[in-house]
C-alpha cells in the first residue's frame, strides 16, 4: 500500500512489479517483514561470470566480423575515459565505462539476444558490493586488455577478440573470487 501511494498507483501493477522483482531474484519474502532487496550469494556470482565470459567471447566474436571505425573510436574513447577516471580514483565512474565498454561490443555484434542477455548480466554485476576494478592493479590490467581486445576488434580478428574477451573476464572472476575469499577471512 505504501509503494502504490509513493507511485500513485493501484496496488495491483505495484504487487505484479514486485512479484516480478522476485523472480528475478531481486527481492525476498522475509517472515513479518514483506520483501527485502534480495542478496546475492557466492555460488551466483560465480554463475553470474561463467556467463559472462562466454557471453563476452561471443560478442567480441561477432563484433570483429563487421564492427564499424566509429565504433573502434567509441571502445578507444571509453577506455581512455577509464585511464582518466583511474587517475582520480573515481572507482564508480571505471565500474560504469566498463559496463558502458562492454555493452558497446555488444551492440557492435548486431545481435540484439547478445545485448538483452548482456544487459541482464550487467543488472546482476551492478548489485555485487564493490567492482573488481577497486582490486589493485587490476584497473590498469582490465585497460590493457580493453587495448589488445580492441586492436583485435580492428584488426576483424574473429578468433584473437573471442579469445581475449574470454581471458578477460576469467581474469575477473579469479579477482572476483579473491575477493569473495578476503571479505569471508574478514568476518
Amino acid at each position: 500500500e505504501q509503494l502504490a501511494g509513493l507511485f500513485q498507483r493501484s496496488r495491483t501493477p505495484v504487487r505484479e512489479a514486485i512479484f516480478r522483482l522476485e523472480s528475478e531474484g531481486l527481492t525476498q519474502r522475509a517472515a513479518r517483514r514483506g520483501f527485502v532487496v534480495g542478496g546475492i550469494t557466492r555460488e551466483q556470482v560465480l554463475e553470474v561470470y561463467a556467463v559472462r565470459a562466454v557471453l563476452d567471447g561471443l560478442a567480441a566474436r561477432l563484433a570483429a566480423q563487421g564492427i564499424l571505425p566509429g565504433e573502434i573510436e567509441e571502445l578507444r574513447w571509453l577506455n581512455r575515459r577509464m585511464h582518466d577516471a583511474d587517475g582520480q580514483q573515481d572507482v564508480t565512474a571505471m565500474l560504469n565505462l566498463n559496463i558502458e565498454f562492454h555493452e558497446a561490443i555488444c551492440r557492435a555484434s548486431r545481435n540484439s539476444v547478445v545485448v538483452r542477455f548482456m544487459a541482464q548480466i550487467h543488472d546482476w554485476v551492478r548489485r555485487f558490493p564493490e567492482t573488481t576494478l577497486s582490486y589493485p592493479s587490476r584497473a590498469s590490467q582490465a585497460m590493457e586488455e580493453h587495448d589488445e581486445l580492441i586492436d583485435a576488434l580492428a584488426r576483424h580478428d574473429p578468433k584473437d577478440a573471442e579469445r581475449i574477451a574470454t581471458s578477460h573476464m576469467e581474469r575477473a572472476l579469479h579477482v572476483r573470487v579473491a575477493m569473495l575469499q578476503a571479505r569471508r577471512d574478514v568476518r
